[in-house]
């Protein structure tokens, strides 16, 4: 293993880092509404239809670069 210093030469040195990093799971609930609009007056047509969707994610973050 090489040393580097602040005096070491203009020479190419590889530096393999491993992140610490854990498994991260993040959930979302979306509400989406949708309103059906008379083309005239743009009055929201009696009938509109919502739904929900939820959503599970999981990441692996970084632990020193995560927020």
């Amino acid at each position: 293993m090489r040393q580097v210093t602040s005096t070491t030469g203009n020479e190419k040195v590889d530096v393999y880092y491993e992140a610490d990093t854990k498994e991260v799971t993040r959930r979302k609930e979306v509400t989406r509404t949708i309103n059906y609009l008379e083309k005239e007056t743009t009055k929201v047509l009696k009938r509109a239809s919502s739904s929900k969707s939820k959503t599970n994610r999981t990441n692996k973050v970084n632990k020193v670069t995560e927020k």
